[in-house]
């Protein structure tokens, strides 16, 4: 009983940190595949010009 209760805060401490790097891996993911999909944009309109 007393293991769990001193690995309950720390597990919960890193559950926290680990999940505010997931939320922030996962926003860098949607802009980088925003910014990939404008890049395919671009490279579709250059090939309609040529």
């Amino acid at each position: 009983m007393k293991r769990a209760a001193s690995w309950n805060s720390p597990i919960r401490f890193v559950d926290k940190t680990i999940v505010n790097q997931l939320h922030k891996l996962s926003l860098a993911r949607s802009s980088l595949k925003e910014m990939t999909e404008f890049r395919r944009i671009d490279d579709f309109f250059k090939l309609v010009r040529v």
